[in-house]
């Protein structure tokens, strides 16, 4: 077995049930003109098995979305809302199984104080100051804010204070890695929070991002 194949099963996720089988064709195979046929007889063959294979592909397709809720549940994406956002959400997660070019590469950490706050992170922070402006009708400093005082009265979470630190000034340092979280020097994901809003609109995006990377107390 060459290295390429073994390096491309080790990132092949494994399916089962539907998804683990292919989808028959049950249309007709290509033939050419025979030399039995006359031209009449082939044109009219031709005429038919175009149509077979129309319906062919017609029922290939109806079976290929068919599949889509399966492996919205294999990727543990939640039924229900917009189909426009659960289907964002299940390309981003099969691109990343499959598409190196949909990975996140990180950087070895350096020696020193780790550092806590990853892409993933950073982009969940920008989900969760999304949920709980959309929640408020607020902007960034009071939902980071929310965010700290929410952290407390849950006794503990993603965005308690430090012991002896301030509420301004936790608000204010949160805020600070609200705004590393949109540059790309700190967080790969930046890009995709710049420009998914354009492609597929603010609304729909906000609902993607809450929905894949924000904390399920601060939706509602």
């Amino acid at each position: 077995m060459t290295q390429r194949k073994k390096r491309a099963q080790k990132i092949t996720p494994k399916f089962e049930g539907a998804l683990a089988q292919p989808i028959p064709w049950t249309g007709p195979e290509f033939r050419p003109q025979s030399l039995l046929e006359t031209d009449e007889e082939y044109a009219v063959r031709q005429a038919r098995e175009t149509k077979e294979r129309e319906a062919a592909n017609f029922r290939a397709l109806a079976e290929t979305f068919r599949k889509l809720e399966p492996l919205r549940e294999h990727y543990g994406i939640e039924a229900g809302g917009d189909p426009l956002v659960r289907t964002m959400m299940l390309l981003f997660r099969v691109c990343g199984d499959f598409i190196p070019g949909f990975k996140i590469e990180f950087k070895k950490p350096q020696r020193g104080r780790p550092n806590v706050w990853t892409a993933i992170r950073y982009t969940e922070l920008v989900a969760d100051i999304e949920a709980v402006k959309r929640r408020k009708g607020c902007g960034n400093k009071e939902a980071c804010r929310t965010l700290i005082r929410e952290a407390e009265k849950a006794a503990g979470g993603r965005y308690k204070r430090a012991a002896g630190v301030s509420l301004e000034k936790a608000t204010s340092s949160l805020e600070a890695r609200l705004s590393e979280a949109r540059r790309a020097e700190f967080n790969p994901l930046a890009v995709m929070l710049d420009k998914a809003p354009e492609m597929i609109g603010a609304e729909k995006f906000r609902d993607f991002l809450i929905e894949s990377f924000g904390a399920t107390e601060y939706r509602t």
